[in-house]
């Protein structure tokens, strides 16, 4: 794993270790995971990280370049909270980097926290704190790839963009969105 995070959980059919020397020690260079491939772990900056859950066909992560590649047959999928992205590639360019390719499928789902008395109240009543806050399922529709920085929080999208939520449709050339602001109208576009 990279300097301080936490490794990432690879399960698949067939696993294949690819391991090079390290002064008087090997290191793990490279793994492929094909068939069944399921991953789990932290995802994201290292003071900021959220678990995924993904799974696919085939894996590909390369350690000296920081990059990795999920495949589907049909999809490849991402489950971050709510939050789910279904492509047939999905490329991870370290931790904090995905980039989504050909035809998605993708819903962000941000909540927002209640007011302060409606957490008090749900913590009297052993409910989640969260609970009862404002509720936003983002929709992107596009034929282009889809980048998503999770360190910046940043969706990065420049050709043909449809944004869809329950209060709003969106359609640019070119949309820049923070999924965790929509509330503080963080849009360019």
């Amino acid at each position: 794993p990279e300097a301080g995070q936490p490794p990432l959980h690879v399960t698949a059919d067939e696993l294949e270790l690819g391991v090079a020397p390290a002064g008087t020690s090997i290191t793990a260079s490279r793994v492929t995971a094909r068939g069944n491939v399921h991953i789990s772990g932290d995802f994201g900056a290292r003071d900021a990280a959220r678990p995924i859950d993904a799974s696919g066909a085939e894996f590909a992560w390369d350690a000296f370049a920081n990059a990795g590649r999920l495949e589907g047959r049909p999809y490849a999928r991402v489950v971050q909270g709510e939050s789910v992205i279904q492509a047939p590639l999905i490329v991870f360019e370290g931790r904090s980097l995905i980039v989504i390719k050909g035809p998605k499928a993708v819903n962000f789902v941000h909540v927002e926290p209640p007011a302060l008395w409606e957490r008090g109240r749900n913590a009297l009543l052993g409910r989640d704190p969260d609970h009862g806050g404002r509720r936003t399922v983002v929709t992107l529709a596009t034929p282009a790839e889809i980048r998503y920085d999770a360190v910046s929080r940043l969706l990065t999208v420049l050709d043909r963009c449809e944004v869809r939520t329950t209060d709003f449709s969106l359609s640019a050339d070119r949309i820049l969105l923070k999924p965790d602001k929509l509330n503080d109208e963080e849009w360019e576009v």
